[in-house]
């Protein structure tokens, strides 16, 4: 007799966007198969936490459990909870395959490990400009600290039609790290890192924050301070640079990210009274979009 097969992806990710409770976690929906109940008690997370996957079974013969990504280590609490940990950034599914008699079942669900910092200039502590949204901001840093609103504006320079968009600044500010967000799609545009303490004014009241402790790829981290004579030796000559207020210059990379050419920015900005004066000078913030 030839064996039948069922393949069940558990929708989590739809699920994300539809029922967060406060420590995030995410269910299925109880089916009447051999596992059902399926729960993870957060999906998206960094490398140094661990997830809870708890289910249910009914009527099986047997099961077995494993993991596609070997990075991801599954740790039986019982035969039907089980720790999920990584040492290293990345994603997978894991995989419950339940048989009786001649019928097997296969239920998957997925769970990503985030790595601190940031090796490409486009990801940001779990936060991928330009991919990540609103929702997955939350779920991966939780509320902010502060919500800034404003709206920008830029001029068509063949038509001289202007077009305004609204935008939202997001402050961890003990993180040391803000994000932008489009406020109609809800995508993130932008990310910013912060290396020395901060203040941001919100309706008058001054709000300060703390540097940021991640490292920044192959400069390294802003504990001892990241010198704008390495970002000019590893990146060379800016595609743009100018005053960007008192006191204070800016040094624009296109295509840091050479994988993401075309489309990826870096601003490194630092304190000067002259552009060309970059010796020994401290990057107080990174800004990529």
């Amino acid at each position: 007799m030839k064996k039948l097969h069922y393949l069940f992806k558990s929708l989590l990710v739809i699920l994300l966007f539809t029922s967060c409770s406060d420590d995030d976690s995410i269910e299925t929906i109880s089916e009447d198969r051999f596992v059902s109940n399926i729960s993870l008690s957060k999906q998206n997370v960094f490398i140094e936490d661990e997830v809870t996957l708890k289910f249910e079974t009914n009527n099986n013969e047997t099961m077995t459990i494993v993991s596609e990504n070997a990075d991801v280590n599954l740790i039986p609490v019982s035969d039907t909870e089980y720790k999920i940990s990584s040492t290293k950034a990345g994603a997978g599914y894991i995989t419950i395959t339940t048989t009786k008699g001649e019928i097997e079942q296969i239920d998957q669900v997925q769970v990503i490990f985030n790595a601190h910092g940031t090796e490409d200039y486009v990801t940001l502590e779990g936060v991928i400009v330009g991919e990540s949204n609103r929702n997955s901001l939350l779920l991966l840093h939780g509320e902010p600290d502060e919500i800034q609103q404003f709206t920008a504006s830029s001029t068509n320079e063949t038509t001289g039609v202007v077009s305004t968009i609204n935008l939202e600044n997001w402050y961890y500010l003990s993180k040391g790290i803000a994000f932008t967000i489009t406020d109609t799609s809800g995508l993130i545009s932008q990310a910013k890192i912060y290396g020395t303490n901060w203040a941001i004014d919100i309706d008058g009241d001054i709000k300060q924050g703390s540097p940021y402790t991640g490292s920044i790829g192959t400069l390294g981290d802003f504990s001892t301070g990241i010198l704008m004579d390495d970002v000019y030796a590893q990146n060379g000559i800016p595609t743009t640079s100018g005053i960007s207020g008192p006191s204070m210059v800016f040094y624009r990379y296109a295509d840091l990210n050479t994988s993401a050419a075309g489309s990826q920015i870096g601003i490194f900005n630092f304190s000067s009274d002259d552009v060309d004066d970059y010796i020994g000078k401290d990057v107080t913030s990174i800004v990529f979009l």
